[in-house]
């Protein structure tokens, strides 16, 4: 998978897999096709997928959601985020926020597992996005036996 980044940060691509009708599946490993260098303005990367061989013809579609940046962990960042989760019910103290690591403990807390809104918290305050729907539509033939 080829495309042009947004521009000079490094970028990665939101996946899944659709397989016909089914359920959508992420990408189960991935890797940058060459080491990323700073004058790149195209990235390559191969993605694999845990997809279920359908013995009958089938269609397999691939949409981005999204382009993302690598996670930076500042200060500003930080209140994001912990606005974020105050506004859902978790108070958080952040312990370190110095760029490249980041560190906090919940204060208080709702009834129940937050670990979902923490992630969405932290993708949205420490990543900038892309947003776009890129769509490939891939028919699968049958097998031949």
């Amino acid at each position: 998978l080829c495309y042009d980044l947004p521009d000079g940060r490094d970028w990665t691509p939101a996946l899944r897999l659709q397989v016909d009708d089914g359920a959508m599946l992420t990408a189960n490993g991935w890797g940058v096709d060459t080491l990323p260098m700073p004058e790149d303005t195209r990235r390559c990367s191969s993605y694999s997928f845990y997809a279920p061989y359908i013995y009958a013809e089938s269609t397999f579609t691939l949409s981005f959601t999204r382009l993302s940046t690598s996670a930076s962990y500042t200060p500003e960042r930080a209140e994001q985020f912990k606005e974020m989760l105050a506004a859902q019910g978790v108070e958080v103290n952040i312990l370190e926020a110095t760029g490249e690591g980041f560190n906090y403990e919940i204060t208080s807390q709702p009834d129940g597992d937050v670990g979902a809104l923490i992630q969405a918290a932290m993708d949205e305050a420490f990543q900038d996005h892309f947003e776009g729907e890129w769509v490939f539509t891939v028919p699968i033939p049958a097998l031949e036996r």
